[in-house]
């Protein structure tokens, strides 16, 4: 599965399965969903927790920049085969 992670603010990006990088993961920390209470038993039913999704540090700027999942063709740069080398912008030359 490969990765892409791409900083808005500098222009940082790199596509990766995750071996060959040696990012600073920013610690975050779970979020509570819902608050503990008490049942009908008069039992403490206990709250519920959520997790967050990893984020990174961008090695350029410093800013958090977050992975998102990238199909492996468009990693390897087999998408190219569905250009049209005869079109220009979405419209056909005459």
């Amino acid at each position: 599965m490969y990765y892409k992670l791409h900083c808005e603010i500098c222009g940082y990006t790199i596509v990766t399965d995750g071996t060959n990088l040696k990012l600073t993961e920013y610690i975050r920390s779970k979020v509570q969903k819902e608050i503990p209470k008490l049942d009908s038993n008069e039992k403490l039913v206990p709250g519920t927790w959520l997790s967050l999704p990893k984020k990174y540090k961008c090695p350029k700027c410093g800013r958090l920049i977050s992975p998102r999942k990238h199909n492996e063709n468009q990693a390897k740069g087999d998408n190219d085969k569905n250009i049209n080398p005869g079109s220009q912008g979405g419209i056909e030359r005459l």
